[in-house]
């Protein structure tokens, strides 16, 4: 009996024994599938070590400011990852990557010298008086811009006929236009043909003028102002 149960023992710890080594062949043949020399090469793979990640992440970031564009508010526009207003921006003005250039600025998404701009005489917005336009097309009255300053072409409501300042209003020559002639005995008057004066003008020759403000027949006719001086209530000042 004793002699069976030492058998019996001998025969259980075989059993465990080759049950071990079996467990044992199972998990080194497992783990060659696993050996590390063994694995696909995975360096290359974003989060497979710090550098790689790094330098992934920064691309990322890159890529999304070139090309994707932002979300802008309203009246903003998305150049180049940054939002930027096109009607005043120099580098993008009136859209992406139009610049001004020679000395001009942006004003209203246009690039303008502001020095000789009508419109935006010194400064964006700002525009000289604009004056009035004969039938003819002739400019009366109308400010130009020199200089970033608006300043009278010809003065007053005066307009360029034949290279002079003329007052078509009471020119005889140039009667409610530039080129129109009055006919003998008649006179200008509120830019038409007459014979007489019309509005509190006095005839002076061949002129119906406001004595209370014409230079040249201040407070009466053939009453000319000097140099530099100008009429004033009928006095020369």
């Amino acid at each position: 009996m004793a002699q069976t149960t030492g058998t019996n023992w001998r025969r259980i710890a075989a059993t465990a024994a080759a049950a071990v080594a079996a467990t044992l062949a199972w998990a080194c043949g497992g783990s060659a599938v696993l050996d590390v020399d063994e694995r696909p090469d995975t360096a290359g793979l974003a989060g497979d070590d710090d550098s790689g990640e790094a330098a992934g992440g920064a691309g990322a970031v890159a890529g999304t400011s070139a090309s994707h564009p932002v979300a802008c508010p309203p009246g903003l526009t998305s150049c180049d990852g940054k939002c930027v207003d096109p009607a005043t921006d120099w580098d993008n003005c009136g859209g992406c990557g139009a610049a001004c250039g020679g000395g001009t600025v942006c004003c209203g998404g246009e690039c303008v010298d502001t020095a000789t701009d009508g419109d935006n005489c010194g400064a964006c917005g700002q525009a000289c008086e604009p004056g009035w336009t004969t039938p003819t097309g002739h400019q009366c009255g109308a400010q130009i811009c020199s200089s970033g300053m608006c300043a009278l072409d010809c003065a007053g409501d005066t307009c360029v006929c034949g290279g002079k300042c003329v007052d078509v209003m009471v020119d005889p020559a140039n009667c409610g236009d530039c080129g129109i002639e009055c006919g003998p005995g008649e006179i200008c008057s509120a830019g038409k043909c007459t014979f007489s004066c019309a509005g509190g003008t006095t005839k002076c020759g061949k002129k119906c003028v406001d004595t209370n403000l014409d230079p040249e027949n201040c407070g009466g006719c053939g009453n000319a102002c000097q140099p530099g001086q100008s009429c004033q209530n009928g006095g020369c000042q």
